[in-house]
Order: C-alpha cells, then sequence, then structure tokens
C-alpha cells in the first residue's frame, strides 16, 4: 500500500537511461517546451525532476519520431495530442508515421492526430514507421519507484522559504 503523497515514477537519470539520450537534449526539449516533468520539476539546476511512465513514452515517441525526420512542429502537436489521448488508455497503441502525419492505431482503428486530428483512416496507407508503445509502457513500470511526492514538494518550499527569509 502506498503512502497518500507516493506515486510510482521515474528520476531524471532513470528517465534519461531509458530514453538513451544526453541530459542535454532532454534540458533542450524541456526548455522549447516539447515536455515538462508531469510529477515535479524540481527547482534549481541540480534539482531532480520526477517524471510518470506516461512521460516516457511521450518522450520516447519524440526520440523516435525526430529520428525518422519528423519536424519539431509536428512534434510539438503530436505530444499534446498524445498526452490527451493517454487519458483514454494508450498502452496497446501503435504510432505511424508517413512523414506528414502521425497516427494512432488501437483495436483496429488508425486516427490522425494531426492533419485530420480524430479523423479515421485505412491502415494501408500508413505503413512508413511504426512504434509499439507497449514496451515503452512496461519498460517504464519496470524501473520506476514509488516516490513521496508530496514530501519531496514540500521540502524544497520550506529550503525555498528558508532561502527568502
Amino acid at each position: 500500500m502506498t503512502g497518500e503523497g507516493e506515486v510510482l515514477a521515474l528520476d531524471t537519470p532513470t528517465l534519461l537511461a531509458l530514453l538513451k539520450i544526453p541530459a542535454s537534449t532532454l534540458n533542450y526539449w524541456v526548455d522549447k517546451g516539447f515536455c515538462t516533468p508531469t510529477l515535479d520539476a524540481g527547482s534549481g539546476k541540480r534539482a531532480t525532476r520526477y517524471w510518470t511512465v506516461e512521460d516516457l513514452v511521450v518522450l520516447r515517441a519524440i526520440k523516435e519520431l525526430r529520428a525518422a525526420g519528423c519536424s519539431l512542429q509536428l512534434v510539438t502537436t503530436v505530444e499534446q495530442r498524445l498526452r490527451d489521448s493517454f487519458q483514454s488508455g494508450l498502452s496497446n497503441a501503435v504510432l505511424y508515421y508517413n512523414g506528414q502525419d502521425v497516427f494512432v492505431e488501437e483495436y483496429g482503428v488508425v486516427m490522425s492526430l494531426v492533419r485530420d486530428a480524430g479523423q479515421v483512416v485505412f491502415a494501408e496507407t500508413l505503413q512508413i514507421t511504426a512504434f509499439r508503445l507497449r514496451p515503452w509502457v512496461e519498460e517504464g513500470r519496470a524501473q520506476a519507484t514509488l516516490v513521496d511526492i508530496d514530501g519531496i514538494r514540500a521540502r524544497r518550499e520550506a529550503a525555498r522559504a528558508k532561502r527568502s527569509a
């Protein structure tokens, strides 16, 4: 059983290891607004950020889409639409990228995330690049640990108040 403030989280070093990217890349993405840590953004340069498994999946999608040649503008749109779609549970979904649009397929239904957002499309037109989300979700859950996020926030706030006093 978890305490009230305990959540399943990934700290930044664990996230970086799973993503296989340098800290500078992650910091660039955060600075440019492509992503933000859902649980705790930290404060100061050395503060640990805390990320959800959903954050990991979104960041893996960003990384893979960029590697496939997806523009930064498209990635920004996809990031928000993926987060919105996660509310309905995308752990079994597959992302497709065809050079112009990103699609999500789950349970045989394929929908556009960008150009015709929410529109169902025929899967035959998508076979360019595909990314299965399930392994990313499982990998994140396996590496996540329980963190008392409320306690961390309270300690940071107390330290901030002490410095400003």
